[in-house]
């Protein structure tokens, strides 16, 4: 800003300068000293310098940056001093880009990060005068990202580069995103998001803050005692004595929440000590309140639950219009709820408490809902909600349509927690009277649980509904593509958790029942694709692929394109050097140019690209370069495919010549992948970067895990990864300086080139072996 009072400061100078010789010059003009010419020349000098400052100015004037909160400050903060001095020192000193904040519901994470965000931007500007903070409270309804580019770009479709660029658009300054309200479910998303935006620009932190009760944690806010109640006390103009202090610490069980309720109380004059429990001492009071109050405190529990970010005192009336402010002010006054700027919120804790002792108003609460927001352009999804949530009896279309619009809007986290509700026996049970609408509801949330890649959650939850249930639609029953669909996805899921037979087996049922030649297309590539991961008969595999790439019945550029580069992976893995490598590559090209969707599959492309310049051509150095300029695109998305990437970077580094560089460029590249694959579960990805760091671990003579080596040899042959399995035994063959004749015949019958080439050489070279993930 100082630049900008600078250039104010000039511009008035020279404005009263320039105004000084302008009059000057009107003077002598007048005195017939100057001649017109003269005269407008002087004129035009004098002027044009004031118009070029003047511009200048205006258009060089700081925006003001409307994406920063407003203050969030609360008086009656207390205590976190320490969380305080611990995050600004984390940020300072500490490499890490990511910092966690991690605590149980209601340990005061959201409250510590809005004063944080208050103190950076507001109060203790001074001191955070490198730093710019932006906050954002996750809704639980549609994925981080989509939520932060609603935020930030106003589109909900903006790239993280360019959510990114919005919050560096008004600073120099470091810039640190502040996601709150993340749970143990969207952590991972969280991460990926986090990892990418600190990827798009060097001045980028990112502060998560997460519900766990895990220690793998920057910063945990601590428990409040007798100190942090006596501040609290004190925020209230009010004082205490020391018993009274301790029962009240005693009762709130440390945590702020409940500390903040029972001092409140405290201030009321309302005796909570004689109930000795936070529980009786709510059940009490509710007991105590009007009919009216009861049903008014119920209906804003379920809404606010449903509409995480409150309700105005607008639409709360419109829900029910006995709502007056009479009625909340009540409500406040018990502290069952706030009101902030017009905006009715509750504390999640308390709510939860509260809606115990009103289960009755419950169904009620959530029919009103329903009627109120079933036609609502923004707000239909908490009509759906409502639904399924209460005993009420619906308007089946009406849900299976807004299901639709759901998931188009990105709401995946919603139809987790429907699918929940369904898992846990506390969904309407009128939906067992709709065979329809129960099926929409386990088909986008099977779909939701496959977009943001939760397989395992995905699988176990398919294994509950064949326990519990028996009226799932099986493939003899399929009668629509949306039905068709969701059996495909069934069995995507047997591939995508390793069940490889599993998938097999039901892929030929389903091709019978396919309608069209896209699904056809479809079911063959996914057999196609399960036989290559198991890799006992690559060459059936590869037919398929190769009919697929030439079929012209079907029209489905992603079937196509995955076929042609899947079978040139054979083909490369094979080490067939007759291959016309060229022309399909070539073909692939034309594919990418007439589409401009098709761009999304050139990282998936360049990875194959690479192996074949490193394979075929024997060209490392290309090879390197292809993967290097992909992963710069791609380390600022959250495409799963760089991990991909990233592993065939550990390998390229780890069989280049011998030197630190390269081994710490492998190393990292491969923990990327592992860490990774690891936390989605994705054991032919971890398998593979496991035994590429205990190949790199053997070529620079370190210590490696020897354990791991023979838990890879156990799991890739119990899940059928042949070529993991065999991997594993060639490593297994290097250590124990033996290579069985059997194998090195199994792998020359199999095709396995790599394993029966350095079969026949020396030890040293063994090392240089490409592991493949197929």
């Amino acid at each position: 800003m100082k630049k900008y009072k600078l250039l104010k400061l000039l511009g008035g100078t020279l404005f009263f300068l320039t105004l000084f010789f302008f009059i000057t010059t009107i003077h002598r003009f007048m005195d017939k000293q100057f001649n017109i010419t003269n005269f407008f020349i002087s004129i035009l000098a004098i002027w044009v310098p004031i118009l070029i400052t003047f511009l200048t100015y205006i258009f060089k004037l700081p925006q003001k940056n409307t994406m920063i909160e407003p203050k969030m400050t609360d008086r009656h903060f207390v205590d976190r001093d320490s969380e305080y001095e611990q995050l600004y020192k984390l940020l300072q000193e500490c490499s890490d880009r990511i910092i966690y904040i991690r605590g149980q519901c209601g340990m005061g994470k959201s409250l510590f990060i809005k004063i944080v965000c208050d103190r950076i931007n507001y109060i203790d500007k001074k001191r955070w005068k490198k730093y710019c903070a932006y906050y954002y409270s996750h809704n639980s309804r549609q994925k981080v990202e989509t939520g932060i580019a609603n935020k930030f770009c106003n589109n909900a479709n903006a790239s993280i580069q360019e959510i990114s660029i919005a919050l560096n658009k008004f600073s120099c300054k470091s810039t640190i995103l502040f996601i709150d309200n993340i749970t143990e479910l969207e952590r991972p998303e969280a991460e990926e998001f986090a990892e990418a935006l600190a990827c798009c620009n060097d001045n980028n932190k990112i502060i998560i803050s997460v519900d766990s009760n895990e220690q793998d944690y920057h910063i945990s806010p601590g428990k409040f005692g007798v100190n942090e109640i006596t501040a609290l006390v004190k925020s209230y103009n009010s004082t205490i004595s020391e018993f009274d202090r301790n029962k009240l610490s005693d009762i709130s069980h440390g945590y702020p929440v409940y500390a903040r309720y029972n001092v409140e109380a405290f201030i009321k004059n309302i005796d909570a000590f004689e109930y000795y429990q936070l529980e009786v001492y709510i059940e009490k009071l509710i007991s105590s309140m009007t009919l009216l109050e009861k049903e008014a405190l119920a209906l804003i529990i379920c809404v606010t639950d449903l509409k995480s970010d409150g309700i105005t005192c607008e639409n709360i009336e419109g829900l029910d219009s006995r709502i007056t402010k009479p009625i909340l002010n009540k409500l406040c006054t018990r502290s069952f709820i706030f009101i902030e700027k017009g905006v009715i919120c509750t504390e999640k804790l308390i709510a939860q408490k509260c809606l115990d002792f009103l289960s009755e108003y419950k169904n009620e609460s959530y029919e009103k809902i329903y009627r109120y927001y079933k036609n609502d352009f923004e707000y239909y999804y908490l009509a759906v909600m409502a639904a399924l949530k209460s005993n009420l009896k619906f308007n089946s279309d009406f849900l299976i349509e807004k299901m639709y619009t759901m998931y188009e809007n990105h709401y995946f986290y919603l139809f987790i927690h429907l699918g929940n509700l369904e898992l846990f026996k506390t969904i309407n049970p009128e939906i067992r009277e709709s065979k329809n609408c129960l099926f929409y509801l386990r088909y986008f949330y099977l779909k939701s649980l496959l977009e943001l890649g939760l397989y395992n959650t995905a699988r176990a939850s398919i294994d509950s509904y064949d326990q519990q249930y028996q009226e799932s639609i099986n493939i003899g029953e399929i009668s629509n593509v949306d039905e068709f669909e969701y059996q495909y996805m069934l069995i995507d899921l047997d591939h995508l958790t390793n069940q490889f037979e599993n998938a097999l087996a039901c892929l030929i049922p389903l091709c019978q029942k396919a309608k069209t030649q896209e699904q056809i297309a479809q079911c063959r590539y996914l057999q196609a694709h399960c036989i290559r991961h198991m890799g006992k008969n690559l060459d059936e595999a590869y037919n398929i692929f190769y009919n697929l790439a030439s079929d012209d019945n079907y029209h489905d550029d992603k079937i196509l394109l995955r076929a042609i580069y899947s079978a040139i992976s054979i083909k490369i893995f094979q080490g067939d050097s007759d291959y016309d490598y060229k022309n399909n590559f070539a073909r692939i090209e034309q594919i990418l140019k007439s589409n401009k969707r098709n761009q999304i599959w050139i990282p998936f492309i360049n990875r194959h690209k690479a192996i074949y310049m490193f394979k075929i051509k024997q060209d490392i150095d290309k090879a390197i370069q292809i993967l290097l300029d992909t992963i710069s695109l791609l380390e600022v998305t959250s495409l799963r495919i760089k991990y991909d990437i990233y592993f065939e970077l550990g390998e390229m580094y780890r069989i280049l010549e011998v030197n630190e560089y390269n081994y710490n460029k492998s190393l990292a590249y491969y923990e990327k992948a592992q860490e990774f694959a690891k936390a989605s579960d994705d054991y032919n990805l971890f398998s593979n970067s496991t035994m590429g760091i205990i190949l790199l671990s053997m070529k620079y003579h370190k210590n490696f895990s020897r354990e791991s080596l023979f838990d890879i040899i156990e799991k890739s042959r119990e899940l059928n990864l042949n070529i993991n399995y065999n991997s594993a035994l060639f490593i297994k063959s290097i250590i124990d300086n033996e290579m069985s004749e059997d194998l090195i015949m199994y792998w020359r019958c199999m095709k396995y080139s790599d394993l029966f080439s350095l079969s026949q050489r020396d030890k040293s070279e063994r090392y240089n072996l490409k592991l493949t993930v197929m």
